[in-house]
């Protein structure tokens, strides 16, 4: 369903629960992912709509462009290579996302990557999501009753054996890939989802090094496929590639073209923002008076949010705070950043480029808190711990500390909670 926010008038989808019994599994498995994880190529997950203290609906953002399967099925032409790099990236992120915290998805697909209005590809339905064991997880799927769509993306050791590992997900996003570049499916080729059947069909519109990924994705063995340290490897080396093609560089001063070209350097820094091939190709965009006209004309906080980080690091330029505050002030201004709101609220806090004031960095830290930043939590955390701007409050700082550890678990917030309560402070 499609609901309207009456304050703000924002519109999002909710997700409602019906026959909670029937699907108490797959409701568990949403319920928990969306309370302990989040991930920016996610589609994200808002809140919980609930009727006498029962969740009876999920509150996600609106994607208004439909899913990457109806999003390729009604393209004539084939797809820029620049987006499908882009859409790639971004799954591959999400996957190594969800290996990182030992989760599987278990059920990508096209239909499950959704678009937004500037057409960036999310990855949805979290009710398959299932925390993964060292050992093989044994299944319960009956193919006769599962969603073809599903069918066409499972991997052998999940389709003929009912287990699922670590590279599970790397084989259907394999599949994915070949959707892509060849547009169309290709377990549509065989007649039989039979084990003695299964044959693998080879890419034909792709690079070298693109076909390489694919090929090894879609090993049947799942040991013998491709580690995401070897992916992100491959991946770089293709957004190396562009990067050095002058005719994507000429192109970023095209209408048509710009907010492919802004999405695809946005994901280039997420992947990679050490790559020195993107250094210099940034230290070109930050000299050139007609790019940075281009990216002043996107509504995209993330450009603004990454180029505040150079001038804050000092990476490819000289250190300026000055100029990243303006930056992360932009991007803020644009989507709410809650990634730029916590480093803004970090330059008052340790008074780079402004006069220090523990006042304003709390004010923007707790903006950055109302979206779930974890590390703004640990921020604000901070303030109260050590009485910076604030009276000293060990209960308050104990209170963010576990907030912050409940999204995103970290070791030096349990040591700090550990000194906390070993010293009965609070």
């Amino acid at each position: 369903y499609l609901v309207i926010h009456i304050k703000s008038l924002y519109i999002f989808m909710m997700k409602k629960i019906i026959n909670l019994n029937e699907n108490n599994k797959d409701f568990e498995h949403e319920k928990n992912f969306c309370s302990f994880f989040s991930h920016r190529c996610f589609v994200k997950f808002y809140g919980f709509v609930k009727e006498n203290g029962n969740i009876i609906g999920f509150i996600y953002e609106y994607m208004s462009n439909d899913s990457l399967m109806h999003f390729v099925e009604n393209q004539q032409n084939p797809i820029d290579n620049l987006y499908l790099l882009t859409i790639i990236n971004r799954i591959f992120q999400g996957i190594k996302y969800l290996n990182i915290h030992s989760l599987g998805h278990r059920d990508l697909k096209p239909s499950n990557i959704l678009l937004d209005h500037d057409y960036l590809p999310y990855i949805s339905d979290f009710e398959t999501i299932k925390k993964l064991n060292d050992k093989k997880n044994e299944l319960d799927i009956n193919k006769n009753s599962i969603d073809i769509g599903s069918l066409l993306y499972l991997p052998p050791e999940v389709c003929f054996q009912n287990i699922i590992t670590k590279s599970s997900d790397i084989f259907s996003f394999g599949l994915i890939i070949f959707y892509l570049f060849e547009q169309k499916h290709m377990m549509k080729f065989n007649n039989e989802l039979e084990e003695n059947k299964y044959k693998i069909y080879m890419i034909t519109n792709a690079s070298t090094n693109m076909k390489k990924i694919y090929q090894s994705c879609v090993q049947l063995d799942p040991n013998e496929r491709m580690t995401n340290d070897e992916i992100q490897k491959r991946i770089i080396i293709e957004i190396n590639s562009f990067f050095n093609q002058k005719v994507y560089l000429k192109q970023l001063t095209y209408n048509s073209f710009v907010q492919y070209a802004v999405n695809f350097l946005v994901e280039s820094m997420y992947i990679d923002i050490d790559n020195p091939v993107l250094k210099n190709f940034y230290q070109v965009v930050l000299k050139t008076k007609e790019y940075c006209a281009l990216f002043n004309k996107q509504d995209n906080s993330d450009i603004f949010l990454y180029l505040g980080n150079l001038f804050y690091y000092g990476i490819v330029v000289e250190k300026d705070y000055n100029q990243a505050k303006e930056c992360y002030e932009f991007s803020s201004s644009l989507k709410n950043n809650s990634i730029s709101q916590l480093y803004l609220g970090n330059l008052y806090f340790n008074g780079y480029g402004v006069e220090q004031n523990y006042l304003q960095a709390k004010y923007y830290y707790e903006l950055s808190v109302k979206q779930n930043n974890p590390n703004a939590l640990i921020s604000l955390g901070n303030l109260y711990l050590y009485g910076k701007g604030v009276k000293q409050d060990f209960l308050q700082a104990k209170k963010y500390f576990k907030l912050s550890n409940k999204i995103s678990p970290n070791s030096d917030i349990c040591l700090i909670l550990g000194y906390i309560y070993g010293n009965e402070l609070g």
